[in-house]
């Protein structure tokens, strides 16, 4: 797909960046465009409750993994 794109296409892409947000807006795009493909990819796994948060992250020996369904099954099919 980005066969095409060489070093020189991408330092082109970061100078025109540079130019259009500006070098002290830059970090900020860039934090919000990894906070959007972060919720985009929690979206696509299902990973959002109700109130549209993420839960934390389980750990191995947690007891709450018990409760949780299986994959591929909903609660209200029991």
């Amino acid at each position: 797909m980005f066969d095409g794109i060489g070093l020189p296409e991408i330092l082109l892409i970061l100078v025109v960046a540079m130019i259009f947000f500006g070098a002290g807006k830059l970090p900020d795009v860039a934090t919000g465009l990894g906070k959007a493909i972060k919720n985009f990819r929690q979206a696509q796994r299902g990973d959002f409750d109700d109130k549209g948060n993420a839960p934390a992250a389980a750990k191995p020996g947690d007891k709450d993994l018990k409760k949780l369904p299986a994959a591929g099954t909903s609660p209200a099919a029991k």
